[in-house]
């Protein structure tokens, strides 16, 4: 995407930007969402990398479609381009292994409660900011956000 954005730009006003950073957003299958207890292998996810507002919609399905052309990704036809509202959040920065989440959940449920305030829903969205190829599992950071009333 950012390769055909600095193409459009030759000829525009250019605003060159960082790519960001992969995001999450997890939920629960019906089944999971009736369990007392959280069983991972009931979550369903979609993962998502934001493109930014100034990109010209005109320009994204030409540069989905030169990927497509070139590269061989079984999953590409399942891609979608989804603009999501903004909304009331809580959210905090998670350092360490995914599975110890719930630490961190624990004190955001505390702060919004404490605040007068409650979750909507138990999707939440994770923003990972270290690349978990690269990155001790200790060291992992990730931006847990749930929306609020």
């Amino acid at each position: 995407m950012k390769n055909a954005y600095k193409q459009f730009a030759t000829t525009q006003a250019f605003t060159d930007y960082v790519v960001f950073p992969l995001e999450g957003v997890w939920s629960l299958t019906a089944k999971g969402q009736q369990l007392a207890y959280l069983d991972k292998n009931e979550s369903s996810y979609d993962i998502m990398i934001r493109i930014p507002d100034f990109v010209p919609d005109d320009l994204i399905r030409p540069a989905l479609q030169a990927v497509k052309a070139k590269k061989s990704l079984p999953a590409i036809d399942q891609l979608e381009i989804k603009r999501i509202p903004a909304m009331d959040c809580a959210q905090i920065l998670h350092v360490g292994r995914y599975d110890d989440e719930p630490a961190s959940f624990d004190k955001i449920d505390a702060l919004v409660a404490s605040a007068g305030r409650k979750r909507l829903s138990k999707v939440h969205r994770e923003i990972y900011l270290s690349d978990a190829r690269r990155v001790a599992p200790d060291n992992l950071k990730t931006i847990l956000r749930y929306q609020i009333d």
